[in-house]
């Protein structure tokens, strides 16, 4: 280094030194011009003069030499530990060993002995002032608050010998810095990644939580492909600090917004800009402003232009570019303005047919498969024929879709386009296809004529057309003429394994083949219980022509299936697994066995079942059957609110259909992931799936699925109470579906117009709309709705002071969930019955139904109706005179309220031990008890919940004491509520609260 060199570094230096750290940047650029290396060197002794205590190879964080290398927590910017390594035991949680460490604390796993669960605990640095740990804290505490499923979950947030902890699931995986160092990956997989992180974000956002310090390091992908956000919290308590603080690293610094690099006040947009920055490093394995210093790299951020992609990656599509750029725009005004619209963006790219065949640094392109669709074989016979045609199309697609060599578009699709008159040319650019295959079938007394012509879309050229007779007796064989006609065709040769599996699955006996098309046709179209029925008779009459016929056994349980019928289903389906089946037979068997399990809440055993029919898909290339148990596993984790693995799942669906092209799947997949979101709460999220669920379905014209996110965007109106709205889209949800005919998506539409009209008052309306659901539930054998619809009509018809009409919807709705075995329509009638007989004074009838009902809430672990029917009982055992057992499940009943954060259920309960304690002559006590409790619920709603506490209330005063105040006070409050039951049509209060005025009168 010469000596001009060394008097020009010391002359700027000395000059730059005294000035505010960030006029220091712009300084030095004006000095040093185009001298990058004086930049940089000047850059690293300011550095040093600022006491950073920065290294340039310094990382965010490092793992104890003693850690699994499969585990790791929460990682923070490293400097030297001064948290005291705590007590073996921390209140409840065992200390089992140090997994990491960094600037805010240190990293432990424990044990939680309280949960039985292993857990993280990060407690923090005792140099942390007290403010700024109070400070923590309430932040941490609002990042507890969210349940999502790409935020990390926080136990706990407390303090032990005055050092601040977390308490914090235990995750495995990899943070995504190690992910983007270690991993070869596609550009989708990275761009998949990023919106995890946009989900958790705007979930974040929404509650108005800004995570302040977005960095791969912070970015947890768990083994089962799940991103979690980390550190919410933390980034705050770095915010208080000074910039150039000790400690502060070059890793936090590379992810911030120019905004935050100056010292500005950041909003949410500051978290778009830093995910941009990720999702830029995800795309080049480089980060675009990183420097070899602190003061460089923020220059670099607030003034510099990256690269564009296509520099380190010629196939990159412009519009992820663009996406790119305006995640990590300067201007915070031309950014993303919310997160939701980055993440929109980004799952738009996902239908770029080019998009998958990107690759990122290392990995490997997809393959180019392509696609054939068979279209519905018409029937140009006779009209009763109809089933042939639908069955050999049918059972002709599946068949295909065991090659590997060409992706067949799935059935469902494919029937959209029965009757359509376009062009086959048309018909191919619709259904988005590379291969078309057309054709007819006529059945002709004894012969079955056939004509088939398949068209290949680029060239315009036929591939293959041909014409033919089959003799009746030969009809099995159809199917396989045309499948060895196609395979031919397309030089496509079928391996001996799937050849040996459609061999042994096919029938051989033409009347046993012709009797299981038409059943199959029946189930599928049914419109009433006389169509089950004939078909459970064809399938046995298929069976004893062909005893081994398994997809007539198969057939016959998912009969029984619809019948509810689950000893019956389990007792066949042991027999049909015990046979000698092909794989593709086995993976049919299995995934009825999961329905069963799941149907009959068995869930350890539907998850067994489905795993392993999952892993025969895969050995036999089932990809079809492979996203179908994912689809099942789904289901099932929703029942335990298994948010990771529900995610893991849903992203292998969409990766299966994506590789499909199966967009009705897609879909169905994205509706169904806001079904999720709104089991969550996260209404904004569901909304947005449900429309881009809704815009697929659109342009596929699949108007099952149109109808069904009607529906669903219908319901999240209903939880929002825009009840004008919810009947909209539930309307049109109704008119799609009887358009198509659907009269299974036609009643559950009904039954919600039904609600919305309860709910405005409309009772009249409302009862009509439930006996006409409910009819069709009956009509179409749908038992476990038709149990719904009647304990609704039982409500209806209790609010409105008929009670004989209630008490039979309600028994007719029990005894149909007890043949279905199922919990909750059980638990539903009884305790309607319950209040019903409450009402006509029949105290032990009413405690009778109560009582089978708490038995099975708590036999299926149902919390919430665990705190209402012991409420219910509390009340009844007041009217027997029973004052032990009263108190006893009013206790009861409030404690689990607590736990619930129900605050009905606990004010409820707290006036009825106050009631019960006027009874027992306390009366002065009880008084205040009640008045307390009612005063304690929120009263500015006029629901009836607001009505039934204030009715208690009223009453209990006029009734007990023997204050005139009270007794005036009790009066107007009866005579306020009056009016809103009239207003509401609840005449069964209302007729309550006239005996209790009456009485009133009396005195």
């Amino acid at each position: 280094m010469s000596d001009d060199y060394l008097k020009k570094l010391k002359e700027i230096f000395n000059n730059a030194v005294d000035l505010p750290y960030l006029e220091q940047l712009e300084f030095l650029k004006n000095e040093c011009g185009n001298d990058h290396k004086l930049f940089d060197d000047l850059c690293l002794m300011l550095q040093v003069a600022n006491n950073t205590g920065q290294t340039i190879d310094s990382q965010e964080f490092q793992r104890d030499s003693s850690k699994d290398d499969n585990t790791r927590m929460i990682s923070n910017d490293i400097q030297d530990d001064q948290t005291s390594p705590p007590d073996k035991q921390i209140n409840h949680y065992k200390i089992i060993k140090q997994i990491g460490y960094g600037g805010m604390g240190t990293v432990y796993e424990a044990f939680d002995s309280k949960l039985e669960r292993k857990v993280a605990i990060k407690f923090l640095t005792k140099t942390q002032n007290d403010d700024a740990v109070n400070r923590f804290l309430r932040e941490a505490r609002s990042a507890a608050s969210l349940n999502h499923p790409n935020i990390v979950t926080i136990y706990e947030i407390g303090e032990y010998e005055h050092q601040a902890y977390i308490a914090m699931e235990l995750l495995e995986g990899k943070a995504l810095n190690e992910y983007i160092q270690d991993v070869q990956y596609s550009i989708e997989d990275a761009v998949k990644i990023i919106v995890q992180v946009c989900n958790g974000l705007a979930a974040a956002h929404e509650k108005k939580i800004i995570h302040r310090d977005i960095k791969p390091h912070n970015i947890f992908l768990t083994t089962s492909n799940t991103i979690r956000i980390l550190d919410f919290g933390l980034a705050k308590l770095i915010d208080d600090n000074n910039l150039t603080q000790a400690g502060m690293r070059l890793g936090t610094v590379n992810y911030m917004s120019p905004e935050q690099g100056q010292g500005l006040s950041v909003d949410h947009r500051s978290d778009i800009f830093s995910t941009g920055i990720i999702l830029y490093e995800l795309i080049t394995k480089l980060n675009p402003f990183a420097k070899k210093s602190i003061p460089a790299t923020i220059y670099s951020i607030v003034h510099d232009e990256p690269l564009p992609l296509i520099h380190y990656n010629s196939k990159i599509p412009n519009n992820l570019q663009e996406i790119v750029s305006k995640a990590i725009y300067k201007s915070v005004s031309e950014r993303y303005q919310n997160i939701t619209e980055l993440m929109l963006d980004l799952k738009k790219i996902y239908n770029d047919s080019q998009f998958s065949k990107i690759s990122s640094p290392g990995s490997t392109a997809i393959d180019n498969v392509k696609t054939l669709a068979i279209l519905y074989l018409r029937n140009i016979g006779n009209e009763k024929d109809e089933f042939i045609s639908y069955g050999i199309t049918e059972d002709l697609i599946i068949n295909m879709s065991r090659i590997s060599d060409v992706r067949t578009i799935p059935m469902r699709t494919i029937v959209q386009y029965k009757d359509s008159t376009a062009e086959i040319n048309t018909l191919a650019q619709q259904i988005k296809t590379d291969i078309i295959l057309d054709g007819s079938i006529n059945r002709l007394e004894d012969k079955i004529s056939v004509s088939v012509q398949m068209l290949d879309v680029a060239t315009g050229n036929y591939l293959w057309a041909e014409r033919w007779q089959e003799d009746i007796d030969n009809l099995p064989q159809i199917k396989t003429e045309l499948m060895n006609g196609i395979c031919k065709s397309l030089n496509i040769s079928i391996s001996t394994d799937v050849s040996n599996q459609l061999e042994t699955t096919s029938s051989k006996n033409a009347d046993a083949y012709e009797k299981l098309l038409k059943g199959r046709y029946l189930v599928e179209h049914r419109k009433n219980k006389a169509d089950i029925e004939l078909a459970n008779s064809l399938f046995n009459e298929a069976i004893i022509l062909e005893p081994k016929l398994f997809s007539a056994q198969i057939g016959l349980v998912e009969i029984l299936l619809i019948q509810t019928k689950y000893k019956a289903v389990a007792s066949e389906l042991n027999k049909i697994y015990k046979q000698d089946l092909n794989n593709l037979d086995r993976i049919k068997a299995l995934l009825l066995f999961v329905d069963l399990y799941y149907r009959t809440s068995k869930y350890e055993l539907a998850i067994e079942k489905a795993n392993t029919a999952i892993e025969l898909a895969q050995e036999c290339n089932d990809i079809q059957s492979e996203a179908a148990c994912h689809g099942k596993l789904i289901s099932i984790y929703q029942k335990t609110a298994d948010y990771d693995h529900i995610f893991n799942h849903f992203e292998k669906v969409l990766e299966i259909n994506h590789k499909l092209k199966d967009s009705e799947k897609i879909g169905e997949a994205l509706k169904n992931m806001g079904i999720t979101y709104a089991r969550m709460g996260n209404y904004e999220q569901a909304l947005n799936l449900y429309y881009e669920a809704l815009s697929f379905a659109e342009k596929q014209e699949n108007f099952t699925l149109q109808a069904a996110c009607y529906s669903n965007i219908g319901n999240i109106h209903f939880f929002n109470n825009d009840l004008s709205s919810a009947r909209v889209k539930y309307q049109d949800a109704l008119e799609i579906s009887e358009k198509i005919g659907d009269k299974a998506i036609s009643a559950r539409q009904k039954l919600n117009l039904a609600l919305v009209f309860v709910r405005n008052s409309q009772y009249d309306d409302g009862v009509s709309m439930l006996q006409n659901a409910a009819e069709d539930f009956k009509v179409l054998g749908d038992n476990s709705n038709y149990a719904i619809a009647l304990t609704n009509l039982s409500q209806v018809n209790l609010h409105l002071n008929k009670i004989e009409q209630s008490i039979d919807s309600a028994n007719q709705a029990l005894k149909i969930a007890e043949e279905l075995n199922h919990p909750i329509p059980t638990i539903n009638s009884l305790v309607q019955l319950g209040i019903a007989h409450f009402y006509m004074n029949e105290y032990r009838l009413a405690e009778n139904h109560l009582t089978d009902a708490l038995n099975t809430a708590e036999k299926n672990d149902l919390s919430r109706y665990v705190a209402q029917i012991k409420l219910l009982l509390a009340r009844t055992y007041l009217k027997l005179k029973n004052y032990d057992s009263a108190n006893s499940f009013a206790k009861s009943a409030r404690n689990n309220a607590k736990e619930l954060q129900d605050n009905f259920i606990s004010s409820y309960s707290s006036a009825v031990l106050g009631l019960s304690a006027i009874l027992n002559g306390r009366i002065n006590i009880g008084l205040k008890q009640v008045k307390d409790a009612v005063a304690a619920y929120n009263t500015e709603s006029d629901s009836e919940q607001v009505i039934e506490l204030n009715y208690l209330l009223g009453d209990t005063l006029i009734s007990h004491s023997n204050n005139e105040t009270d007794i005036l006070n009790g009066k107007q409050i009866l005579k306020d509520i009056l009016i809103k039951t009239r207003e509401t049509n609840f005449t069964l209060m209302e007729i309550r609260i006239k005996e209790s005025l009456e009485k009133t009168d009396s005195v």
